[in-house]
């Protein structure tokens, strides 16, 4: 019984991730924002729940949405040049801003 329960998550795939819609469990809509450190919007960045395939890109302004059934997840953000600390979105939580810190040396003043 577990092989075939196994063969069938292997086949499956998405329905057996953590933090996968089920048929029937109610979404719920997470908002979000990712900006540099100048607080200025980063757009085209990926932003992947950890965990599950569940991935959206930001908007021109940098926004993106996410539904999910409510719990809490870890969401791995990607932009070229810039390097993202862990963003945890909460149960609770409907709005998260992700702020991502260049890897560009800072121009020093003379």
């Amino acid at each position: 019984m577990l092989l075939v329960r196994l063969l069938w998550v292997i086949i499956l795939g998405v329905g057996a991730l953590p933090g996968a819609a089920q048929p029937g469990q109610p979404l719920r809509t997470y908002r979000g924002l990712v900006t540099d450190t100048n607080r200025r919007p980063l757009v085209g960045a990926s932003v992947l729940v950890k965990g599950t395939r569940t991935a959206v890109t930001t908007n021109s302004e940098g926004q993106f949405l996410l539904a999910l059934p409510a719990g809490a997840y870890e969401l791995l953000v990607d932009y070229p040049g810039y390097i993202s600390p862990p963003a945890l979105l909460g149960p609770t939580d409907s709005v998260i801003t992700v702020m991502l810190r260049s890897t560009r040396p800072r121009a020093t003043r003379r």
